[in-house]
């Protein structure tokens, strides 16, 4: 429960014992917690510390010569010493013994036969205490007001005895039953230590100790533990959990005032240490306020308490484009509107800080958003006002932009839902006209006339083509969900476009135009989606013959690239100029030609571009107006991740 908690890496020890048997004991318990020094004699050990000051002393009561309570005087009074904690260690474990030894300087007592985890526990905890006095900046004198002291036990008649035990004059005592009742109390009288016992009913002494420490305010109280529990384990845990005392019963009315008296001299200390700590940083937050407000990344404007500015540091001088020569001594609201905004009311937050966000004129005319924080420090003539500046100028860009991202997105969701509900309702009945119109094809019963069949082809063409635009706005609808998938298998680019050339014999036949492949025999299979790649072929193929002049061209052509197949669609049509081509992969955009009389819902771009890239390639064009296009698609010839749903 202390504010300085470090320990010191190797802290020096000096063991006095006259029995040599006791200092090795003392030595291997002791060997890993610092740096050993020994002594047999107590002029030995005064000579010791006076050469080379110890944090710590362990010290035997009797020896030859000096005996320890005579060492442990003379340390007292040498002001270079006085500080170091002496645990005293002797065979002798009377109370009177005990409480004569704290009374004479001692901060703690243990008695022989010695427990290794009693005495390392005890050592380590004032080598912690220790720290604090290295921390204090001066020494200090007595209390500057009667001791708090509260107790805390189950047992009223133990809260008694201990209670007439510290009969100390002006000391105020505050009791507590169970752990919960202690906490409480604590809090609201904030005592100078805490006489705990270990187990109670409700929460046990460790758990309140774990209740300190988690309480900013108690987390620096002084706590003894007073318990029957006497054993080693009990004694290690309580001082590990921040306790700075351990005192098993019964013990003696000398003992606990003694030890009692040892904490609050301690807590004196401790308090002092915080006291001369926060005044330190007090004054060198006054001597430098005005450096680190200067240096600020944040405009800081400070007033007096007519209204006038005192102090503008630079950040708010570039911010505003004023110089501080300009402003300091001119009234705040010839550069900020707060009186306006102060009127119109504005946003209270914690300890009295009033925001706002405003319009801001800067020194060349020019206005930004600001978010203003204003707060008043000091009373009457003495009061400083202090304006913060934030300038909200990317952030409300950024608002901007996120609000434009969300409103696009719900834009695409809701297209998306629209296009899938409608695809799959026109699906239905359309799959219905196709089923019966190839029924009326295969009735060899009353089969169609010439001009019958002529016209139920007409009609089965067109639904074709509806089918083929609904299963492109499905897989956009896909995309935009994130929910395409592919299935991933050799496919024979050869085969695959001879087929895709036989799909367009007609359109190529009835506008007279030349189909040409240029596929080499020794082509490799690609590793891909052979019906995704088929549709995306075919949908360039296509095009290349709507858009294509009458008796024109389409040549199509793969190769290997290394790793990569490239696969060309060039057509000698109308081509494109260089802002169609900006906008050709967009979806239902054509690019001016609705009129055109040329069947399509600019659709198939957008999907195949989609598809492209879900299989791992890209696909470019180069065009030029009235002497046609050239579409290459470029694939992988294994894709680098297995078949996966598109981002």
């Amino acid at each position: 429960m202390t504010p300085f908690s470090e320990v010191p890496s190797r802290p020096r020890l000096l063991l006095v014992d006259d029995d040599v048997s006791t200092i090795n004991l003392l030595g291997n318990m002791l060997s890993g917690d610092g740096e050993l020094q020994f002594a047999t004699t107590g002029t030995d050990a005064i000579r010791l510390a006076r050469s080379d000051p110890p944090d710590l002393i362990l010290l035997d009561l009797e020896m030859p010569g000096q005996s320890g309570f005579d060492v442990c005087k003379e340390l007292k009074r040498d002001p270079q010493l006085a500080s170091v904690p002496i645990i005293v260690a002797t065979s002798f474990s009377d109370s009177a013994t005990e409480a004569r030894a704290l009374e004479t300087g001692a901060v703690d007592f243990v008695s022989k036969p010695l427990k290794p985890s009693q005495v390392i526990t005890r050592v380590r905890n004032q080598l912690r205490l220790r720290h604090v006095h290295e921390r204090l900046p001066v020494k200090v004198g007595g209390a500057t007001r009667p001791p708090r002291i509260l107790i805390v036990d189950d047992d009223v008649s133990s809260i008694r005895f201990m209670r007439q035990a510290l009969d100390e004059p002006g000391a105020q005592f505050y009791f507590a039953t169970t752990g919960s009742e202690a906490v409480a109390r604590a809090q609201h009288e904030e005592p100078d230590v805490v006489l705990l016992d270990a187990h109670m009913p409700d929460l046990n002494g460790f758990e309140v100790c774990g209740r300190f420490q988690q309480d900013e305010r108690l987390r620096h109280t002084p706590i003894v533990f007073v318990t029957r529990y006497s054993d080693a384990e009990t004694e290690r845990r309580a001082l590990e959990l921040g306790a700075v005392d351990f005192i098993s019963k019964p013990y003696s009315q000398a003992v606990l005032k003694a030890r009692v008296r040892n904490v609050l001299r301690l807590k004196e200390q401790m308090d002092a240490a915080l006291r001369m700590e926060r005044e330190r940083w007090r004054r060198l937050g006054d001597s430098q306020i005005a450096a680190m407000v200067a240096a600020a990344s944040d405009a800081i404007i400070s007033t007096d308490a007519q209204g006038v500015v005192v102090l503008i540091n630079d950040a708010a001088c570039a911010l505003l484009q004023v110089s501080a020569q300009t402003v300091v001594g001119t009234p705040l609201d010839q550069l900020l509107p707060l009186s306006t905004a102060l009127a119109d009311g504005g946003d209270v937050a914690n300890q009295g800080v009033w925001r706002r966000r405003m319009k801001v004129h800067r020194g060349d005319g020019s206005t930004f958003s600001a978010e203003a924080s204003l707060w008043h420090m000091g009373e009457g003539a003495d009061c400083v006002t202090t304006v913060l500046l934030h300038d909200l100028t990317e952030a409300e860009q950024l608002e901007q932009a996120d609000r434009a991202r969300v409103e696009a997105e719900a834009v695409g969701r809701t297209k998306s839902l629209m296009l899938s509900y409608i695809a799959h309702e026109i699906g239905n009945p359309l799959n219905a006209i196709m089923g019966f119109g190839q029924l009326l094809t295969m009735d060899p019963g009353d089969p169609l006339t010439g001009t019958q069949l002529k016209r139920l082809q007409n009609m089965l063409t067109a639904a074709e083509h509806l089918q083929a635009l609904l299963r492109d706005v499905l897989d956009l609808g896909r995309f935009e969900r994130g929910q395409f998938e592919l299935a991933v298998g050799p496919v024979d680019i050869r085969r695959g476009l001879q087929d895709c050339a036989h799909a367009i014999e007609s359109v190529v036949a009835m506008r007279k135009l030349t189909l040409v492949l240029d596929v080499p025999d020794d082509l490799p299979a690609l590793m891909t989606d052979a019906l995704r790649l088929r549709q995306c072929v075919l949908n360039l193929m296509t095009n290349a013959a709507k858009y294509n002049r009458e008796g024109g061209q389409i040549i199509v052509s793969a190769r290997t690239d290394g790793a990569r197949m490239r696969i060309k669609v060039r057509d000698t049509g109308m081509g494109m100029t260089v802002d169609q081509q900006a906008q050709l992969f967009q979806p239902f955009n054509r690019l001016g030609r609705a009129s055109s009389g040329i069947q399509g819902a600019g659709v198939g771009l957008a999907v195949t571009k989609h598809l492209i890239r879900a299989m791992g390639g890209e696909i470019f064009v180069s065009s030029a107006e009235n002497q046609g296009s050239e579409f290459e698609i470029d694939l992988p010839l294994v894709p680098s991740t297995p078949a996966s749903v598109l981002d």
